[in-house]
């Protein structure tokens, strides 16, 4: 596929060469460090990108193409041959009529979870984003069914699994400490108990998408207009110390800029995917999880 860089990679290879030009300057140790991500040229094109994900043997990508404006979210799917080239990307079976977005894989069900606007009942409406299910018998992808334990009345979006099962999603239902917060599901013998996620993830501000490492050891969080950041949304990090989520560190200016970082995933590979937002569009990068210090203590 041929690669066209994105206004966003061009502004960023712009801001770069104007750091490298300030080098000499006694200003250019306040200089904002240029992130060291790499664009992911198999998946990103003129439009926007985001919500990079595959699945455990890497033979299929999932991923997000929205309008610009942010708008008309379709998710994508792309697969791997026996030779290990990648074929072309095609609109998921189960995606392209609603706006669907920030498709994950859930292995425990052999599945995907992901958000839609799609109609809770056959015959209604688009309305809030929900979290919803479907899977995969090993040909094809079943009809997708709302996860109704997780949703509520608000926006459910944005949900990670863990390796446990339990699952970690951002809500905007009442109760919550700011627009958005983290929750966490856990299927129990009468179902699931959701919950807020406890400790000093969610705040006043809002934590609207989120990353569990599969052992739940710490979380990646996407927080709007923390002052520690660099402005839009910004990725952060929080860990869990004894079943307690610490306070967010920001990740810092390898993987966040002045415009809005989210969809954060981590392959198994130590490869960090990142989706990073300038105007009406997106594009998804990625850089080795032991290249951010925040990291390097999981992935050396």
């Amino acid at each position: 596929m041929r690669y066209t860089p994105s206004p966003l990679l061009l502004f960023l290879l712009a801001a770069s060469l104007v750091l490298t030009a300030c080098g000499s300057s006694s200003d250019s140790d306040s200089a904002v460090q240029a992130p060291a991500w790499t664009p992911v040229d198999r998946v990103n094109t003129e439009g926007g990108e985001a919500w990079y994900s595959r699945n455990a043997d890497g033979t299929m990508i999932l991923f997000g193409r929205h309008q610009e404006g942010w708008t008309r979210h379709v998710i994508w799917e792309m697969h791997r041959d026996s030779t290990g080239q990648w074929g072309n990307a095609a609109v998921a079976p189960f995606s392209g009529t609603w706006s669907d977005r920030a498709a994950r894989f859930y292995p425990q069900l052999d599945g995907v979870i992901f958000s839609s606007d799609r109609p809770v009942e056959p015959s209604g409406e688009a309305g809030n984003y929900n979290l919803w299910v479907t899977m995969h018998d090993g040909e094809s992808w079943t009809k997708p069914e709302p996860m109704a334990a997780l949703n509520s009345e608000a926006h459910d979006v944005h949900a990670s699994v863990a390796s446990s099962g339990a699952v970690y999603f951002a809500s905007r239902r009442e109760g919550g400490k700011g627009a958005a917060d983290i929750y966490r599901a856990e299927l129990g013998a009468t179902g699931f108990l959701v919950e807020p996620v406890p400790g000093a993830v969610n705040s006043a501000l809002s934590e609207s998408d989120v990353f569990i490492d599969p052992d739940e050891r710490f979380m990646i969080v996407s927080r709007a207009d923390d002052p520690r950041g660099l402005g839009g949304e910004d990725l952060f990090l929080s860990v869990n110390e004894g079943g307690l989520w610490s306070e967010p560190e920001w990740l810092g200016p390898l993987v966040n800029t002045s415009e809005d970082e989210y969809g954060a995933w981590i392959a198994d590979t130590g490869r960090l995917y990142v989706t990073a937002r300038a105007g009406g569009a997106a594009d998804i990068m990625e850089i080795p999880a032991s290249s951010v210090p925040l990291l390097a203590r999981w992935y050396p």
